[in-house]
């Protein structure tokens, strides 16, 4: 078996791999250059506004580095499907998931929802609808503040009373905001939210992702 993103061949190093039959799919070197974290990050932007409170809390498990942003292009970028299963043994989670959704139209290039794929391996409710084809990472923190909500709930979606809400990035914050706000406005009572990747926090407060084609 090889390496999903440097095609190293992969070694059965350890015991519990060869009794269990258990193995990464990414190679020690790759794995290593993630950064990962355990952050609740904190974002200051949607206080005073109609969405504060609207997220109960968010946890990230990686911040946002040059390995994520080279493996984002491929995943997303390009559409290599099968880089889901890098992530997949960490973001499984107890609680039912609503994955933040995506714009889908008759142009939409990529094949698979990715945040549904890189959460595959837990109970995904499907509540919400995007209205929109702009893309928060083509606006600027101002922007995406006052743009209006873009999501909607689905026709006889039945909304819990707590909900774990995911998505791949946390950067400002807005739209797991705005998300949130719609469930809370149908009866949800909790709404916390889980990210692959936190983006850090820029000075200039202007989190654009460039380099990469979302």
């Amino acid at each position: 078996m090889k390496c999903l993103l440097c095609d190293r061949q992969l070694m059965r190093d350890t015991w519990s791999s060869l009794f269990t039959g258990k193995q990464d799919c990414v190679c020690k070197s790759c794995r290593a250059s993630f950064n990962k974290i355990a952050s609740s990050p904190e974002r200051r932007y949607v206080k005073g506004t109609e969405l504060e409170g609207a997220l109960d809390s968010i946890f990230c498990f990686y911040s946002y580095n040059s390995s994520m942003q080279n493996y984002f292009q491929r995943y997303k970028g390009e559409g290599d499907h099968i880089l889901h299963l890098v992530f997949s043994k960490e973001l499984r989670l107890r609680e039912p998931c609503v994955p933040i959704p995506s714009y889908q139209d008759s142009s939409f290039k990529r094949s698979f929802c990715h945040v549904d794929e890189l959460f595959c391996g837990n109970n995904l409710l499907h509540l919400l609808k995007k209205t929109t084809s702009i893309k928060q990472s083509s606006r600027n923190l101002a922007q995406r503040i006052q743009s209006s909500n873009p999501f909607e709930l689905l026709p006889g979606a039945q909304v819990p009373e707590k909900i774990v809400l995911i998505d791949d990035i946390f950067t400002t914050g807005v739209t797991m905001n705005q998300a949130a706000a719609i469930l809370k406005k149908h009866g949800a009572k909790q709404v916390h939210g889980i990210c692959l990747v936190e983006t850090l926090e820029k000075n200039d407060e202007t989190e654009t992702r460039k380099g990469i084609k979302l």
